[in-house]
């Protein structure tokens, strides 16, 4: 395991594209490496911890955290994504961190079908299949 920290850009690392097997068995080989986006002028830490990843950004000594997943979730989309998220505003950033409530609930189902449809795609966004299993179904029925 090779513990310097590699520049990965949009466009890849050492000759080897992203999202192809070759970055696959290149993240199996590194434990970090630091993500930059030379159009935007960003960049952030992605670090391995117990077989997941995460990205790091300090910003105004404060410390962001976005988990990014297993190996196979360290696509360039998925890289693009959590560029947007860890490197927002801080408005937005924390934003999206905080619980949100719903405070009145309308009976309408057309309404009701739009909500679930943003609740589908923002869990499409941070992955989590079961949810939108779920709430596919609820539209289904």
């Amino acid at each position: 395991m090779q513990t310097t920290k590699k520049i990965v850009t949009q466009y890849g690392v050492d000759g080897i594209r992203l999202d192809t097997p070759e970055w696959f068995e290149w993240l199996h080989q590194h434990d970090s490496f630091r993500y930059e986006d030379s159009w935007a002028n960003v960049h952030y830490w992605c670090q391995k911890k117990r077989g997941y990843w995460y990205a790091f950004k300090t910003i105004n000594d404060n410390r962001r955290c976005q988990y990014i997943g297993k190996i196979e979730a360290c696509t360039k989309d998925r890289l693009e994504q959590i560029k947007l998220v860890i490197c927002a505003s801080s408005d937005r950033y924390y934003e999206k961190l905080r619980p949100r409530r719903v405070i009145a609930i309308d009976n309408t189902e057309a309404i009701m079908r739009e909500k679930i449809k943003k609740i589908i795609a923002n869990a499409e966004i941070m992955q989590l299949d079961r949810v939108i299993a779920a709430l596919q179904e609820i539209l289904d029925n």
